[in-house]
């Protein structure tokens, strides 16, 4: 599990995350079908960390 995010830092998960790296690293096409699962994980962590 990635460390809490820093006040002011942009990303939930951190640059050095996974989960930023696919979003911004991947096909549209792609993206679109793993969106709901990484909205899910998101709102997971956002949860725990606020």
């Amino acid at each position: 599990m990635p460390p809490a995010p820093r006040a002011g830092t942009p990303y939930p998960f951190g640059l050095h995350s996974p989960c930023a790296a696919h979003e911004s690293e991947t096909d549209p096409h792609i993206e679109q079908q793993l969106i709901s699962g990484w909205k899910k994980q998101k709102a997971l962590a956002n949860l725990r960390l606020f």
